[in-house]
């Protein structure tokens, strides 16, 4: 890793293997991800405009994201698409919702299934940007720490984020993760493209733009086709 590897304001660690704030301050927006004195703090305000911090030692992050990398590639398909059966990575693999069981209930506490969901966009969308990193996913953790992604790794991450609430709040969402074809949503010819869908538990459903920068911007979207695979599986 380089310096020019890490987002604004952030440079290498000692050992090059983090980015860390140039000065171990606040950020005047309140949002970012600090590496300090062996502890990771992620903070950013929430849609209420409360200051949401999550703090985690650095070897416990180690630990997490060292974990051999599932990689399986699935037959998927997709009855009346051009081509109905691919293959693909899994990334449901990588999902990791344990990482996030301790802390989630500072998105859930008091909101709606759909909030929390609003909730999920505004975190993923204040500490992570949209870059193609690697040909393999990323942990949650990687993506929520280094703060930069692809569509895999930010579906991965909001999925992780989107179980750990659902389970600790009962929405009784489901979830799957759609593979599609970004340029041709309606009739895909081939994947290059991750959304996630969810069901709410009044019947009611949302796809999930994991690159969007704006929660709902696909409630309405009609006529997605694509290979979907269920969470958990």
């Amino acid at each position: 890793r380089m310096d020019a590897d890490c987002p604004p304001d952030h440079a290498c660690d000692t050992d090059r293997s983090y980015c860390v704030e140039r000065a171990q301050t606040p950020s005047s927006e309140g949002f970012h991800t600090v590496i300090n004195e062996g502890t990771i703090r992620w903070q950013y305000p929430d849609n209420r405009g409360e200051s949401v911090v999550w703090n985690m030692p650095v070897d416990t992050y180690r630990t997490l994201v060292s974990a051999p990398r599932p990689v399986y590639y699935r037959p998927i398909s997709c009855p009346g698409c051009t081509e109905e059966n691919l293959t693909t990575p899994d990334y449901r693999t990588f999902v990791r919702p344990e990482a996030f069981i301790d802390v989630i209930g500072d998105l859930t506490d008091g909101r709606t299934a759909r909030q929390f969901i609003d909730e999920v966009y505004n975190l993923k969308n204040r500490l992570m940007i949209y870059q193609v990193t690697n040909e393999t996913a990323q942990w949650p953790l990687e993506t929520l720490t280094e703060g930069r992604g692809s569509c895999r790794d930010s579906a991965v991450l909001m999925a992780a984020l989107v179980m750990a609430g659902n389970g600790h709040a009962s929405y009784g969402m489901r979830l799957q993760f759609a593979y599609v074809d970004s340029d041709s949503l309606s009739a895909p010819r081939t994947i290059n493209h991750v959304l996630l869908h969810v069901t709410f538990s009044d019947g009611g459903s949302r796809f999930i733009e994991t690159t969007a920068r704006a929660s709902g911007t696909m409630d309405d979207a009609g006529g997605i086709r694509g290979w979907f695979l269920p969470y958990p599986y």
